[in-house]
């Protein structure tokens, strides 16, 4: 999901209508990556039809600007099994993630085994979540298990090869200034 940037309101909400030249490759990107979602998002299912489905929905998330990009995360689940867990926001680096790692682990695989597991009818996805100051998990979106879902903090080798295995959930975040990753760009305004 996207939305229109801030400095467009109201009446000047208008289909690619770009109001400043900054905007201009953001909207581009972010275009090119819903065309890409309705006409290609099945050629990576294994339980796909030959058919399309004959209608699409556009869900947008409502943005809170309160949201603090600290707080987001992607799971990765793999034969029902959360197996992964990575920091969305990798283009910067936040000491709290360090102190609270193992508490926030623990707050995602719970609300994964109470919420997600065993009632998402996919067996390999991944999905995003928030986390609350006061320690809730929200659920934010599914994606696909599929190489144009980005991995942040891992590799899809990784995620294909041996996690998932053993018990533990590999859990990943920006562990030092130094290993920031550089931004990509693929939609407006916060969606990597």
């Amino acid at each position: 999901p996207f939305m229109l940037p801030q400095s467009i309101s109201g009446e000047d909400a208008l289909p690619r209508r770009i109001h400043n030249p900054e905007e201009e490759e953001d909207f581009q990107v972010s275009e090119v990556s819903l065309v890409h979602d309705l006409w290609h998002a099945y050629e990576s299912c294994t339980d796909r039809t030959p058919a399309r489905p004959p209608t699409f929905f556009l869900a947008l998330r409502k943005w809170y600007s309160s949201f603090h990009l600290e707080k987001k995360f992607r799971c990765f689940v793999r034969n029902q099994h959360l197996i992964a867990v990575s920091q969305r926001e990798f283009t910067g680096f936040y000491p709290v993630l360090l102190e609270k790692k193992c508490d926030l682990e623990i707050l995602i695989q719970d609300f994964f085994e109470k919420n997600v597991q065993q009632k998402f009818e996919s067996v390999n996805y991944t999905f995003d979540v928030y986390v609350t100051r006061d320690k809730r998990v929200k659920l934010l979106d599914f994606n696909p298990w599929a190489p144009f879902t980005l991995p942040l903090l891992f590799s899809w080798e990784e995620l294909q090869g041996s996690f998932g295995e053993e018990e533990l959930v590999q859990f990943r975040v920006v562990e030092s200034q130094c290993a920031v990753r550089p931004s990509l760009k693929t939609a407006v305004p916060y969606d990597y």
